[in-house]
């Protein structure tokens, strides 16, 4: 007679009994199955199909990070590859105190009374800044909004528009890549020929000058960001829980980039004014009082229009590819865990016949 023995085994959510091909009841998150197991014959099996399965809904998570990780570091090289020269342009007319009246006038500021090629002065910078900031900004806040939602049950608008915030506020670490970018791309002449490092070391802490305006900036730059993507994407699926279409995305990407630019408007032409001084002593309440003095409140906004087509195809850009590429990879390797389980699966099955039939 058959050494029978009953085993019990907790299933958990990520250890699915129909999975396992096994007889069961319905079971809850707190419930226990009991299972009947022939010990000889097919304990091993069991326990393989357990750990195949822990493995694959591991390696599913790992996927999705590294999915999050690719997709948003291929945006960040795009976006410094293709619109540097535009960012150069855009930082100058922020940086600028005096009004343009005519296109002679933009010209001079634009191309800072040098070549078209100084347009891409700070580039080294501007890639190690902006790879760095497109890598943690996108998988960062796709991550934690994840976590937001599963672990503290947060509706998808306010994970989305949470998570955005905290993100955007960390990116403060990543401040003085940001400022050597903005200062060599103002002042191209006067750091010629210096390393990177170099500079570093001879700024020393007035390479952290403007932390609070830009913590500012980039918090509410971000919630409106991702919360008007969330909104805009509600909207668009009308709650079908699918992924969105490219063009969906593009919609999405560029409303939100939209309100982002317009939320942080304020914050940017003072981070700007303020990152751009080589000393390091303009502090943003300065800032906001010449220009609130001399220029008056519309200067916070001074040039929304050309910065919104300036800035805004970049980060419409760059975003749009991030979602874009995130989802695709993510089912791609999906897909690839997917085909190593069935493998292993079919692989430990056959195995386990075979000891069946020897004994």
């Amino acid at each position: 007679m058959t050494d029978i023995t009953e085993t019990k085994i907790e299933i958990h959510n990520a250890l699915s009994l129909s999975d396992m091909n096994l007889p069961h009841t319905h079971t809850t998150d707190t419930q226990l199955s009991f299972i009947s197991i022939d010990k000889k014959k097919n304990m091993s099996s069991i326990f393989g199909l357990q750990n195949v399965l822990a493995t694959s809904a591991f390696s599913r998570k790992k996927s999705s990070v590294k999915a999050k990780i690719v997709g948003s570091t291929v945006a960040g090289v795009s976006e410094i590859c293709i619109f540097h020269p535009i960012d150069t342009v855009a930082k100058r007319l922020m940086n600028n105190k005096v009004q343009i009246t005519n296109a002679q006038m933009f010209r001079s500021v634009a191309l800072n009374n040098s070549g078209i090629s100084k347009l891409y002065a700070g580039i080294s910078a501007g890639f190690m800044y902006k790879v760095s900031q497109r890598t943690y900004k996108y998988g960062g806040q796709s991550y934690l909004n994840d976590l937001l939602q599963k672990d503290f049950n947060a509706s998808k608008l306010v994970s989305q528009s949470l998570s955005g915030c905290m993100i955007g506020m960390g990116e403060v670490f990543l401040l003085p890549l940001d400022i050597l970018k903005i200062r060599t791309q103002l002042f191209p002449e006067k750091y010629a020929g210096r390393s990177l490092f170099s500079i570093l070391r001879a700024e020393g802490s007035s390479m952290y000058n403007g932390t609070a305006v830009t913590m500012l900036r980039n918090g509410l730059g971000s919630t409106a960001l991702f919360g008007a993507n969330q909104l805009t994407r509600n909207f668009l699926l009308k709650g079908e829980e699918r992924q969105a279409t490219l063009s969906e995305i593009v919609i999405t990407s560029t409303v939100a980039s939209v309100s982002s630019l317009v939320v942080s408007s304020p914050f940017d032409v003072m981070k700007v004014r303020v990152q751009a001084d080589p000393e390091g002593v303009t502090r943003a309440r300065h800032v906001f009082g010449e220009i609130m003095k001399h220029e008056g409140a519309g200067a916070f906004w001074k040039g929304m229009g050309p910065k919104i087509m300036v800035v805004g195809p970049k980060l419409i850009f760059s975003f749009t590819i991030a979602q874009y590429v995130i989802s695709r990879f993510d089912d791609y390797f999906s897909n690839q865990k997917k085909k190593e389980q069935a493998f292993e699966t079919k692989h430990l099955a056959m195995s386990s016949s075979s000891t069946q039939k020897c004994e």
